[in-house]
């Protein structure tokens, strides 16, 4: 199995495309001369060949720290680049040696005279740089003026940031790394800023590390709408896909119901949550992700599919977390399908959050939170969007027929049965237990499972009972269990094929029942009822 730190992020350059003009930046240029089309007559500032390209073209830079030149945007703001028009703005060598620079008050950091370090419009994007040292204005107009001290993009998706870190930024009111923008492959670090989102506020990011960034007030990881999933301004729902967010804090104080250093108004896919001061996670939805090691693991968060253990406090008292299908303890009072079993993983103390092969969290989720689509409800009444297919490390979600708790799925599954079911009852992982009977009630233990009845029971199965007539039709009846849905079918005879005349019955307890009012005259109907 293929174990990928958690600090890793992948810092790899785009192609760069053919059918676009090419304007080159170099700070060692001999001749610089516009439009800059070749090396020998290279800009040496970026704002330069931005200004020389057309719409559609690519300004290509070469190793250095930039930090001359600039563009004001919204006055009295400067950038140090202002990316104004559709490009593509991109470094030869990657972050490591390519550096966009703006400035900081000195004592003060932002002020009238704090330079920010780029501006991205529509349709822009910007692969492969170190942002670092932005700043803003205090001014009061916050949208344009006080916001996004490293980047402030125009748009939520179209203005597209790749393989960049963006390092020691900061803004007066919100998003100290980045306001809005999808950001891809990035680094986010030690950013800060007043209100919300240190690390980044209204963004999209995909495979990210957020780490070490810090809000006075607010949020200091990434801040999103407050009722998450919902689009922003008629956008796209703020999400972070893949993502580590790590060791962020607000400075607030607020208590462990406000003070947030994670993550606020997200939908948080696949992610890595660990050690931030305050909450992991406020007002977001999780799904298989893994919360570690937080001052408090969510608040006002619905987590499907997820871990959320080994938190100072795992969710603070009833009403502060809705959780389905997750692993936290203690237990929470009406909700179903979790479990309080220590996860296992291989090695927290070092940053390994894969489960062991023994981990209860294998095949222990609900595969119908992986399939959902926008303006989709599923039984818990939560709105959802698309979600993802592979794991954090990019491996199958579904290894063993049944996805597993947490950011990670384990590969090479023994049996197809939950691990937490199999240890509730004493029975072997190793996959010899699926077949057996032991109550020798005529249900094997996998068909146990799947009907939510016990194997130790041979009063708990899933049995159809006598059926009835109504005036209105075939009154049906099985033994059934809660949280379970069922679909009912129905042949003309022996032999002939059933069809399915419901499906998603939600059982109730005891008993469950169902009118066929299609069964009417005197023919024969004959019925069977399987689990969803």
């Amino acid at each position: 199995m293929r174990r990928c730190s958690i600090f890793a992020v992948l810092l790899v350059l785009c192609a760069l495309r053919a059918d676009a003009a090419d304007h080159f930046v170099s700070l060692a240029s001999p001749n610089p001369t516009a439009p800059y089309s070749n090396w020998d007559i290279a800009a040496t500032n970026i704002q330069d060949a931005i200004d020389a390209a057309s719409a559609g073209d690519r300004v290509i830079v070469t190793n250095g720290v930039y930090n001359t030149g600039g563009r004001m945007t919204y006055p009295p703001v400067t950038n140090r680049v202002a990316i104004i028009k559709p490009l593509v703005v991109q470094s030869v060598n990657g972050p490591a040696v390519t550096v966009i620079e703006g400035y900081q008050v000195p004592g003060i950091t932002n002020a009238d005279g704090a330079i920010r370090g780029v501006y991205m419009t529509n349709n822009t994007s910007l692969i492969g740089f170190t942002v670092m040292h932005g700043a803003t204005s205090t001014n009061s107009d916050a949208t344009s003026w006080e916001n996004g001290g490293g980047i402030l993009c125009e748009n939520l998706t179209n203005s597209v940031i790749s393989n960049c870190v963006i390092i020691g930024n900061s803004a007066a009111t919100v998003g100290g790394g980045v306001e809005l923008g999808t950001l891809n492959n990035c680094v986010i670090a030690n950013n800060s800023d007043t209100y919300m989102g240190g690390g980044a506020a209204f963004s999209v990011l995909n495979h990210c590390l957020v780490t070490n960034n810090y809000s006075f007030y607010g949020i200091g990881g990434i801040s999103g709408n407050s009722g998450a999933g919902v689009p922003l301004n008629g956008q796209s729902p703020q999400t972070a896909n893949f993502c580590v967010i790590m060791g962020n804090s607000s400075g607030a104080g607020y208590g462990p119901t406000e003070d947030c250093g994670g993550a606020d108004g997200y939908i948080l896919n696949q992610c890595l949550i660990i050690g931030n001061k305050g909450d992991g996670a406020i007002g977001c939805r999780l799904f298989n992700c893994t919360v570690v090691s937080n001052s408090v693991g969510i608040y006002a968060c619905q987590a499907l599919n997820s871990i959320i253990y080994y938190n100072d406090v795992n969710y603070p008292g009833p009403g502060g977390a809705a959780m389905f299908y997750s692993c936290t303890t203690p237990p929470l009072p009406y909700f179903f399908g979790n479990i309080t079993n220590e996860p296992t993983f291989v090695d927290p103390a070092h940053g390994d959050f894969h489960l062991q092969s023994i981990s209860p969290c294998i095949n222990s989720g609900y595969n119908g939170y992986l399939t959902l689509t926008n303006n989709e409800y599923d039984r818990t009444n939560i709105f959802h969007v698309t979600l993802l297919t592979n794991d954090f490390d990019g491996n199958p979600r579904l290894a063993g027929g049944t996805v597993d708790l947490g950011a990670y799925e384990y590969q090479s599954p023994a049996s197809k049965i939950s691990y937490a079911w199999l240890q509730q009852y004493g029975f072997a992982l190793d996959g010899s237990a699926e077949a057996a009977d032991p109550d020798a009630d005529g249900m094997s233990n996998w068909q146990e499972w799947r009907a939510g009845t016990s194997p130790v029971d041979n009063t708990s199965l899933l049995l159809l009972l006598t059926p009835s007539l109504s005036a209105s039709g075939a009154v049906v009846t099985w033994q059934s269990q809660t949280n379970i849905n069922y679909y009912l079918q129905r042949a003309s005879q022996p032999g002939a094929p059933f069809s399915t005349i419901q499906s998603n019955i939600v059982g109730q307890t005891g008993t469950t029942s169902y009118t066929d009012t299609n069964a009417v005259g005197s023919g024969s109907f004959f019925y069977r009822v399987g689990v969803q």
